[in-house]
């Protein structure tokens, strides 16, 4: 009864301050690649940076835990399900060049929604290379950053310009390359930061050419690893 009370509570303090769809008691297996896990709480899908800040403002008030879902891959969840407040930013899907590249290379600015596939598909039709070998990994583009995902020797870590946070009290901050230590499969960008963008730079190149070694890399994965079925990745 205590945690539905907090749950309510929560709801009626972001009700006037939040876009974007809210779920209550909702069965994790719906959001976990392995297809498992009993009900969040709560869960919510905000659509821009203010609704995103008033949802940890109100779950911090609350003294109610956040967690971040991103696509779900490398996330296991009991039947018992999980408390506190899990927010997916799968509404974060904009992806831009920045203005100001010259010729030769090009910057890009992504959000954390952005599945890893649409980011692929998106430097392949434009022809922006340097992110080629991590095609066929599975999750969101925020998830990759946080995790330093990488694949055929080429990490995201170098790519990153910088990366735009959020801590818990709802401040922004960007962290540029030289702020963040990367390692096999791991940053050391805190869990109290939630994630909402990057920028990468890319080199220039044929989009045909890129293409063709985004698909021979994904093909070269798909030989190895069973791609499309239920795992954590």
């Amino acid at each position: 009864m205590k945690s539905q009370s907090k749950a309510q509570s929560l709801l009626n303090k972001i009700k006037d301050n939040f876009r974007g769809e809210v779920m209550l008691e909702e069965p994790m297996s719906g959001h976990t690649s392995l297809k498992i896990g009993g009900p969040a709480e709560v869960v919510v899908f905000p659509e821009d940076p203010l609704s995103l800040k008033n949802v940890l403002i109100a779950a911090g008030e609350e003294k109610m835990p956040v967690f971040v879902l991103g696509a779900g891959t490398n996330l296991l969840v009991g039947d018992r399900g999980v408390k506190g407040v899990g927010i997916s930013l799968r509404e974060f899907r904009n992806i831009e060049l920045i203005k100001g590249s010259d010729d030769r290379n090009a910057v890009l600015f992504a959000e954390a929604g952005v599945p890893v596939s649409l980011l692929l598909n998106y430097t392949g039709k434009n022809g922006y290379s340097g992110i080629e070998p991590l095609a066929g990994i599975p999750g969101t583009f925020g998830g990759a950053v946080y995790m330093n995902a990488g694949s055929f020797g080429t990490e995201i870590k170098d790519v990153i310009v910088s990366v735009a946070v959020m801590n818990r009290e709802g401040s922004i901050r960007i962290l540029h390359k030289e702020e963040i230590s990367f390692s096999y499969r791991n940053s050391n960008i805190s869990d109290d930061m939630i994630i909402m963008s990057a920028n990468i730079k890319l080199e220039r190149d044929d989009a045909e050419a890129v293409g063709r070694r985004i698909r021979d890399y994904l093909r070269r994965k798909r030989e190895s690893q069973p791609i499309g079925e239920a795992s954590a990745g």
